[in-house]
Formats: C-alpha cells, sequence, structure tokens
C-alpha cells in the first residue's frame, strides 16, 4: 500500500516538470469564467484538443502557405497575430509568440473576434474531429470540484473542502479512531492525499513568467521588480493561496491576495465587491481575470495595498529583472 502510495507520488512529480497542459475541466472552467456559453464549452474543448492537445506551447509548421499556428487555440499568424509570416495582417493585434507564454486572458479577445468572424469552422481541427459529433457533457466540471483543502485543528479537526460555491466541512472525533495505530495510518494517508492533490493542483509561478505576463497586460517594466516581490512576500507565487481569517474577519485570495471585504465576492458577509467577481474563481483561472481588478486596487492605493510589499519590498534595491526579457 505504502509503495503504491509512493509511486502516485512519483508520478505526480513527474507530472509538475513536463509541459504546461490544461486538463479538460480546468479550461471549461476558464471559459466560462470568461463568458463563452455552457452549451459551446464541449465544441472548444473538443477543438482545442483536436488543434493542440490542450499545450498551451504548441505551435504547428506545417500550413501550405508558410504561415503557423500558435498556442492552446492555434491562432494563425497570417492573418491573426505578429509571427513570422511576412506582411501578415495581425488582425487582433497581438505577438504570437506572446500568446505561448502569456495567460488564456492576453488572447480571449482574439478567440472571440476569430469565432465571431468564422464560427467553429476557423479551425480545421474542429471540422475534422468534431462537427456533428455527439460531443460528452461537462456538467461535472461544474458540481463538486474541490480545489482548496486545508486541515484546522481544534478539539475537533476538520476537511475543509471549498468548490465552486460549494463548501463542505467534514468533521470527525478522535475518540472515534480508538486504535492507535489505526488512527496514525488514517492521518498519514490524509497527509499523503493533501501532499499529492497539492501538487497536482497547485500552480506557482516563476519569477521570469510572471514578469512577463505583467508586461504583456501593459506592466510598466520599472514596476515589476515591486510586482516580483509583492506576490513573493503575498503568496508565494502560488495561484491557489488562501489566506486565514484577518482581524477583521476577511480573507485574501490567489496570487495577489485579493481582499473579499472590499474587492471580491468571498465569505465576508456584505463584501463591497469592487471588481464584480468571485474570489473562489480567481484561484483557477488565469491571471487575466483578475488583471483589471490589480490595476484598480494599484490606481487607488498603489503599493501601500499589500502588506508584503510594505514589509519586505518598500524601499529596498530589489534586481532587476531584465534578463527575464532577453533572447
Amino acid at each position: 500500500m505504502w509503495f503504491f502510495a509512493f509511486i502516485v507520488f512519483g508520478l505526480a512529480l513527474l507530472e509538475l516538470s513536463t509541459a504546461r497542459r490544461y486538463e479538460r475541466c480546468e479550461l471549461a472552467r476558464e471559459l466560462a469564467g470568461y463568458g463563452f456559453p455552457r452549451s459551446q464549452l464541449p465544441d472548444w474543448i473538443c477543438l482545442v484538443e483536436s488543434e493542440s492537445n490542450f499545450d498551451t506551447r504548441a505551435v504547428n509548421h506545417c500550413n501550405t502557405d508558410g504561415s503557423k499556428d500558435w498556442g492552446l487555440f492555434q491562432i494563425n499568424d497570417r492573418y491573426w497575430c505578429q509571427g513570422s509570416y511576412p506582411n501578415g495582417h495581425n488582425i487582433c493585434g497581438i505577438n504570437c509568440e506572446t500568446v505561448l507564454d502569456a495567460g488564456l486572458g492576453y488572447q480571449i479577445d482574439c478567440i472571440k473576434k476569430i469565432f465571431k468572424a468564422h464560427g467553429f469552422d476557423a479551425w480545421n481541427g474542429w471540422k475534422a474531429k468534431c462537427r456533428g459529433k455527439n460531443l460528452p457533457s461537462l456538467d461535472h466540471c461544474f458540481n463538486t470540484s474541490a480545489y482548496y483543502f486545508t486541515l484546522e485543528y481544534d478539539n475537533i479537526p476538520e476537511l475543509l473542502m471549498l468548490g465552486n460555491g460549494l463548501d463542505i466541512k467534514i468533521s470527525f472525533s478522535l475518540q472515534k479512531l480508538n486504535n492507535l495505530k489505526f488512527a496514525m495510518k488514517f492521518f498519514a494517508f490524509i497527509v499523503l492525499g493533501l501532499a499529492l492533490l497539492e501538487l497536482s493542483s497547485a500552480r506557482r509561478y516563476e519569477r521570469c513568467e510572471l514578469a512577463r505576463e505583467l508586461a504583456a497586460y501593459g506592466f510598466p517594466h520599472s514596476q515589476l521588480p515591486d510586482w516580483i516581490c509583492l506576490v513573493e512576500n503575498e503568496s508565494y507565487f502560488d495561484t491557489y493561496a488562501v489566506s486565514p481569517k484577518n482581524t477583521d474577519g476577511s480573507r485574501d485570495w490567489g496570487l495577489f491576495q485579493i481582499n473579499d471585504r472590499y474587492w471580491c465576492r468571498g465569505s465576508y458577509p456584505n463584501g463591497k465587491n469592487m471588481c464584480g467577481f468571485n474570489c473562489q474563481t480567481i484561484l483557477y483561472t488565469d491571471l487575466g481575470y483578475q488583471i483589471d481588478c490589480i490595476k484598480k486596487i494599484f490606481k487607488i492605493h498603489g503599493f501601500e495595498a499589500w502588506n508584503g510589499w510594505k514589509t519586505k519590498c518598500r524601499g529596498k534595491n530589489l534586481p532587476s529583472l531584465d534578463y527575464c526579457f532577453r533572447p
């Protein structure tokens, strides 16, 4: 049993070291967060599977006209993005190579523009593999998906699962675990399971990866050292980070620790939700979903809005990130 557990553990580590690929439900939830109709999601998921196999860095070099297709949705550089095709139209006004590294939010308007002009017929993968097929429903992706787990120790331990609008607390009494050896094994498997879950779901940015994404969203290069220092000290680059309750009862959510008393809709009663979105959603959608909120917070308060920046970054000689942008 323990041997099998360590095999699973090793496979989880191996998966983390491979290319960046979306899971079906992960992508479906992100697309829904960007306003894609649920009825279209089976087609979009089939399209992406057939075009790029869910690989955000996929590049197709095989077009007969010499053009290339880029990224998760295989955006073509003859018409839609600026790539290697001579005198391409770049209708979307985006850089093809940036599509490979930036999050989904960077290209979402382009995808919608292509769809508005041509529908799913713009993608050969959809026409060959998805059109007219009885595609499976993705409703299960929005039911009881749990994406954040923590153990809270008090007199009675609790396993807290926060899902898409679903909060479940499973309580159990140590008195019911009369056999000490059984109790130790029980908790060992709980800890191992949580570790595996964390490894399989946690998404941590690298410094340069986040710096390039922020630059792609228009953040000035001169501010990037402060933003990277801020994120490191607020969430340690973990997109799934949720703080314990603050003294006022609020929580901070995600990569930038957005507070649910003021900025997003979370567990705080009658929070203001000035950014107009659900706090839980930012844990599993990409950076583009929250970028306007981050800019809004910064416009009002500057970096002073984040205690992590005030205590660890303000007034410090922060290292340059120019090396992140060298060829």
